[in-house]
């Protein structure tokens, strides 16, 4: 009988070790919405793109920007390294390092540089991950035909060594 004992609580041992060990590795990751729309109500012209933090640690946006009908990437980041983005026509709110959840970046042009434009991504400094999102107004095929095209244009850089921005 005390054998069973023995390894039934090392059976529960294990599997709460297993579980602890996936919640610690879970929480390191980095989690964050996208979306199209701003956060604020205030109506103005141009595209807006808003970034919400959904996990407690420290979280770096490092790049954000528009994805457009052909599924091609459009950094704002990088417009704007390379001067084709002017401060004066875009507005900023928040900051791209979120502390806490809930934190915010929000991100608006009012002239787009960019053609077309049916969603937005981000990427952070600790996740590999692409974070997008396509527009909820397409309908729903435009949609899947989209993320397929982003998919697409992400393996052929992956294989090729191409660029994916536009």
């Amino acid at each position: 009988m005390e054998s069973y004992l023995a390894a039934l609580s090392a059976t529960i041992a294990a599997v709460v070790s297993v579980m602890n060990y996936h919640q610690s590795v879970s929480m390191r990751k980095d989690r964050i919405k996208v979306s199209l729309w701003p956060i604020s109500f205030e109506a103005r012209p141009g595209l807006d793109l808003h970034i919400i933090n959904r996990r407690s640690h420290k979280t770096q946006v490092v790049d954000y920007g528009f994805i457009d009908d052909e599924g091609y990437l459009h950094s704002m980041v990088v417009l704007s390294e390379l001067g084709e983005l002017h401060s004066s026509d875009t507005i900023v709110s928040g900051s791209t390092l979120m502390v806490e959840p809930s934190d915010f970046f929000e991100f608006g042009v009012i002239e787009s540089p960019v053609d077309n434009v049916c969603g937005a991504y981000a990427k952070t400094s600790y996740s590999d991950k692409l974070f997008f999102m396509i527009s909820s107004n397409l309908p729903f095929h435009d949609r899947l035909a989209i993320r397929f095209k982003l998919y697409k244009n992400m393996l052929s850089r992956f294989l090729t060594g191409s660029i994916l921005y536009k």
